[in-house]
């Protein structure tokens, strides 16, 4: 059975995410599908669900208003995270969950909303699933110890050459002989 939260509760929690960014003094937390009032120091009072307040956005609507992002904003904030590795220039910011065309180097053109572009430590999909391809791959003098380890010293791998866990690789089998199989 869940704690019941308190308003006590959920305005520690807040300020572990707002510090002292807004005020709960006119906050009332009655359950997470109630809108609470929360009090910003600059526009001041303003209701919001109780989880969006604590995961999204800008806390304050007249705020977020001010830090709305633009085409020229997010292709800044997008160059300087990326170092200037993609090209913007067929890119059009229609907010951060609206997909837009950004090019990659290596790969060519490709959709992705900013919010996924912003988050991902590569940019672009096609560059992560290298960069997961690579950090995953393993030696050829590595997959042989783990062949024989696994196998128990039962087969020889003079001849091998490891390309890849879907590859096939020769083994040999001192009482069958030679014989192909997937690395995998």
């Amino acid at each position: 059975m869940s704690k019941l939260v308190t308003t006590k509760d959920w305005v520690t929690r807040s300020k572990k995410v707002w510090g002292n960014t807004f005020t709960y003094s006119n906050t009332r937390y009655i359950s997470s599908s109630t809108k609470i009032t929360v009090t910003c120091k600059k526009h001041g009072d303003f209701k919001v669900h109780p989880g969006n307040h604590l995961t999204k956005g800008s806390g304050c609507p007249l705020c977020g208003k001010h830090k709305r992002r633009t085409t020229t904003s997010f292709i800044k904030e997008a160059s300087a995270k990326y170092d200037n590795k993609f090209d913007y220039s067929k890119t059009v910011f229609k907010g951060v969950d609206v997909t837009t065309t950004i090019v990659c180097p290596i790969h060519g053109e490709f959709e992705q909303t900013p919010y996924n572009h912003l988050n991902s430590a590569e940019g672009c999909t096609k560059c992560g699933y290298n960069s997961i391809a690579v950090s995953r791959s393993i030696s050829q003098e590595q997959y042989v110890e783990a062949a024989t380890i696994a196998h128990n010293n039962l087969y020889t791998y003079t001849h091998l050459v490891y390309v890849g866990i879907k590859g096939k690789v020769e083994i040999t089998c001192s009482e069958h002989g030679t014989f192909w199989q997937t690395a995998d």
